[in-house]
């Protein structure tokens, strides 16, 4: 197989996965605000400034000799690498997350609510599927990934959830409806499996 049908068959998978992250998302925008699918505003593997600017963790600039990670900063961050800002370090990822919690604290009715705790599980996802595509970045990278995760309340059981995810995804099956990916925490139940959150505790992670 060529390379250029490696990335290609790289892209559709980006593109999966995406979708199905974004797949309430996709009723929301299109349904209450009657906006056509493709319009709906993502989230992600990074947050967005207070100006709406999209900001990435900066250590990505560093790997952009790989073509999958190229490839998957274009088809999941989907904006132009010249109005992207570049997050420098830890403390500043966290101060944006903690900034977003405290909106949805403070607007919890809004069409826009739980867009942390969204975000948040998206980036975890992206930054750890990274660190898979790439030895340098597992290499580099991975401890300040894991603190990252610990500072955005993540804990031991939901990082294991989050490495199981990326693990499925890797070995060729795909999240959606029906799979057999299994889930030890409620909270991969209901961003990886699109549980409801008002179904019981032994619903959600059978």
């Amino acid at each position: 197989m060529s390379e250029e049908t490696k990335l290609a068959k790289f892209r559709v998978i980006l593109s999966e996965i995406s979708n199905w992250f974004n797949l309430e998302d996709r009723a929301l925008y299109g349904g209450i605000f009657g906006k056509r699918i493709n319009d709906y505003p993502k989230k992600y593997f990074a947050f967005q400034l207070e100006s709406g600017v999209p900001c990435r963790p900066s250590f990505l600039d560093s790997y952009n000799s790989n073509a999958y990670i190229t490839l998957l900063q274009k088809i999941v961050g989907n904006y132009p690498r010249d109005k992207v800002t570049a997050i420098s370090d830890i403390d500043q990822i966290i101060e944006i997350y903690k900034r977003a919690q405290k909106d949805d604290q403070a607007n919890p009715f809004s069409a826009t609510a739980g867009k942390s705790k969204q975000s948040r599980n998206q980036m975890m996802f992206w930054m750890l599927f990274m660190a898979a595509l790439d030895d340098e970045i597992y290499n580099n990278e991975l401890d300040s990934i894991i603190d990252i995760a610990y500072c955005m309340d993540f804990d031991e059981a939901m990082i294991r959830d989050w490495c199981r995810a990326v693990e499925y995804v890797m070995q060729g099956n795909r999240l959606q409806e029906g799979c057999d990916f299994p889930c030890e925490t409620l909270e991969g139940a209901r961003f990886f499996l699109h549980k409801d959150s008002s179904n019981s505790v032994l619903e959600l992670l059978q």
